[in-house]
């Protein structure tokens, strides 16, 4: 991956495109080799979690865990 950004979805601009990820496979065809990038990028970001809890800030200060 060249570069990648993790936000919390209300800190994404208004204008954001989401695409759905199922497990790390990008259900929408993507240009080129975006989709590739996307499951490298699920992939690395996946790979911190176990190593350190919230490593991206990404939970509020309350959460739920189900």
């Amino acid at each position: 991956m060249a570069s990648g950004a993790i936000l919390r979805h209300d800190e994404l601009p208004p204008d954001t495109i989401l695409v759905r990820i199922d497990g790390r496979t990008v259900t929408e065809q993507l240009a080129i080799d975006h989709a590739a990038m996307m499951s490298q990028a699920i992939d690395d970001l996946r790979a911190q979690y176990p190593r350190r809890g919230d490593p991206s800030g990404l939970l509020a200060d309350t959460f739920t865990v189900l």
